[in-house]
């Protein structure tokens, strides 16, 4: 082969591999209602359906989306519609939602991301917002840890708290400013209008308690105040929620705290992962292989499992995963370290625990029950 005709084809081999990798995914929309008369939605709960070239990147996504939102494994087809097999004794997660819809924030080959808008009624009605990111090429869901390196992560909490600081001194300054103007004669005012010395004591007390939880944050290395982060196609958002509660929401200005970033902004924080999916870097770079917040793939003996461990909550470190045996696509909840796991909820005696072994992102060991079976997932 001359050197000419060499090249062409490199160039040639080059521009497919980037073309595959990145894909723009197809999306479709789902509804569902609950079978349940005690539950009655204003809307019907509208989730995407995800498709790609590559069906095990899509169902990556769709899985992650499906038993985070209904606690039910996607369906294989948009088609099929959505059937779950969850029981009376299930941690229901659409219990109290009367609407549930999504808009797609970013679909460019590299993230896919979107946002969920949803109410929620209990004693009283709330709406809020939830987001996910995906890498497009493989599937997998993006985490703080994966957009950030460590050293990132400790300077983000500090910036991220600073924001909310200054947000909440610049509005305080305003309202005491407000509030030394002279007053209204108590016949004119409005019944309805809001007191500014009520607000201000809203907010010290909202610096206060927010500058106790940073202290335990930063102590802690947890990294709860970057948890609720969407990506769209030029920045990257962080929202912590409001200082008011339900009943005093009339008096908050500010409501939610949304804390805006450029990628570019955020470069010198990045890893080369990251920088690779927001800013087109091309440096090598290696596969993040945490474990939290991901789907993973596998068997107990020669039963098919789809395996989702959750984000961390709270600050009991306990890790929390659901697991499907996709024969029957029941949730069985678990709750442990990693690397042992217990079924919450299960009827067996012994309680079946499993035990596991990380390399690499593979999981191997043994389902331990009434019997003891061999043990493996991988993303």
């Amino acid at each position: 082969m001359n050197i000419k005709l060499y090249r062409y084809v490199a160039l040639l081999c080059l521009f497919v591999a980037s073309s595959l990798n990145a894909e723009v995914l197809k999306v479709e929309s789902i509804q569902f209602k609950a079978k349940k008369a005690n539950i009655d939605f204003g809307e019907p709960i509208t989730l995407p359906f995800v498709s790609a070239s590559q069906t095990k990147i899509a169902k990556k996504i769709n899985d992650y989306i499906y038993i985070d939102n209904l606690k039910t494994l996607a369906p294989a087809k948009a088609k099929d519609g959505i059937s779950r097999k969850i029981t009376e004794a299930d941690d229901d997660p659409i219990a109290g939602i009367t609407s549930r819809q999504y808009k797609v924030l970013l679909n460019n080959g590299k993230v896919f991301s979107l946002q969920f808008n949803s109410e929620f009624c209990g004693a009283y009605c709330e709406e809020y917002d939830n987001s996910y990111g995906f890498d497009a090429a493989t599937g997998r869901h993006l985490t703080v840890q994966n957009i950030f390196t460590t050293g990132g992560i400790e300077l983000m909490k500090k910036k991220v708290y600073a924001a909310r600081v200054a947000t909440l001194q610049q509005e305080i300054k305003r309202l005491q400013k407000e509030a030394a103007k002279p007053t209204k004669n108590k016949q004119q005012q409005d019944e309805f209008e809001v007191d500014a010395n009520d607000v201000i004591l809203l907010y010290k007390t909202c610096l206060i308690e927010n500058a106790e939880m940073h202290k335990d944050e930063m102590k802690s290395g947890d990294t709860h105040e970057l948890d609720y982060f969407s990506i769209d196609a030029k920045e990257l958002t962080f929202t912590h929620g409001r200082c008011s509660n339900h009943a005093m929401r009339a008096l908050d200005s500010i409501d939610q705290f949304h804390n805006h970033y450029t990628f570019q902004s955020l470069k010198t924080y990045l890893t080369v992962y990251a920088k690779h999916l927001l800013l087109n870097e091309s440096a090598k770079f290696e596969q993040p292989v945490d474990i939290t917040g991901q789907v993973f793939y596998g068997s107990i003996g020669l039963a098919p499992i789809t395996f989702l461990i959750k984000p961390v909550e709270g600050y009991d470190k306990v890790l929390r995963a659901t697991y499907f045996y996709d024969k029957y696509r029941q949730p069985i909840e678990l709750y442990g370290t990693g690397s042992e796991w217990t079924e919450i909820d299960s009827k067996l005696k012994p309680q079946p625990k499993i035990t596991a072994k990380w390399q690499a992102g593979v999981a191997t060991g043994e389902w331990r029950g009434n019997k003891v079976l061999p043990f493996k997932i991988a993303p």
